[in-house]
């Protein structure tokens, strides 16, 4: 089906691009349809010309938002980021907040909520337990995705083709003696959190920092960002974030979703 029917569907000024529109087109075909297509798919449902539609898959392949096997293009992960644009910069980050400030009051653990861009996480809410002695991440650092448990989380919830090209293009260094790099390790682990729903980390960026982490789902079903509880200061074991935080963690989720889906 497509997705502009003709001239009269957009208001067209002076200054608009029409490039601009037909990238944007492109994406859009491709968030309609869920699933890699051909070239003549993307013209066809996208009422552009092969030559142009071309040009526009070539591009957003540079620039890292389309991927290709053989004939066929997809969607890159990069692409979240557009979405994570607008969800940061409004309700998203309104809705975390709160929560992770009663999460980290209740338990006494720092909290923080981080989303995912390529091979990386950006940290985008924090909230403080008061531990002294405790420096954490700050919102807007970015630590490599297979390190810490809120990557794993989001890792998780990728599709087969954007996982293997997570695999394809990351670059996993080995910060401690505990990080996992090995592909069919991270596969096997990235299958666990997929299946429970949760993930617990413990000294694969820098010593002694245990964390655990859920997802927080869009109206779509697909994770918009994940939540972490823990940091270096805690006290608590790995088997004590599961028994003790972990219930109290997806509730949150749970709640988070509910309230972001009123809000988009």
């Amino acid at each position: 089906m497509a997705l502009v029917e003709n001239d009269r569907d957009i208001d067209r000024t002076s200054e608009h691009v029409q490039s601009l529109e037909r990238g944007l087109i492109v994406i859009r075909v491709f968030a309609e349809e869920r699933g890699p297509l051909t070239l003549t798919e993307v013209a066809e449902r996208g009422k552009l010309s092969k030559a142009v539609a071309r040009r526009l898959l070539m591009t957003l392949e540079s620039l890292g938002y389309v991927g290709r096997d053989h004939r066929q293009f997809y969607l890159l992960p990069r692409t979240l980021e557009l979405g994570y644009s607008y969800l940061t910069s409004l309700s998203l980050t309104e809705i975390l907040q709160p929560n992770l400030t009663a999460l980290a009051a209740a338990f006494h653990e720092d909290c923080s909520a981080a989303v995912l861009g390529g091979d990386h996480v950006t940290y985008i809410v924090r909230a403080k337990s008061g531990h002294i002695t405790n420096s954490g991440l700050a919102v807007g650092d970015r630590v490599p995705a297979h390190t810490v448990s809120t990557g794993m989380v989001l890792l998780a919830d990728l599709t087969p083709e954007e996982l293997d090209t997570y695999f394809a293009t990351s670059d996993r260094q080995k910060f401690t003696d505990k990080t996992v790099v090995d592909e069919k390790a991270l596969r096997e682990e990235l299958d666990l959190v997929r299946r429970q729903g949760w993930s617990l980390v413990q000294s694969r960026l820098s010593p002694h920092v245990l964390a655990i982490s859920v997802p927080v789902r869009g109206v779509d079903g697909r994770a918009v960002a994940a939540l972490k509880v823990g940091s270096q200061a805690t006290q608590r074991s790995g088997e004590q974030m599961i028994d003790d935080v972990l219930p109290a963690l997806l509730q949150t989720a749970a709640d988070i979703s509910y309230n972001l889906s009123l809000n988009l």
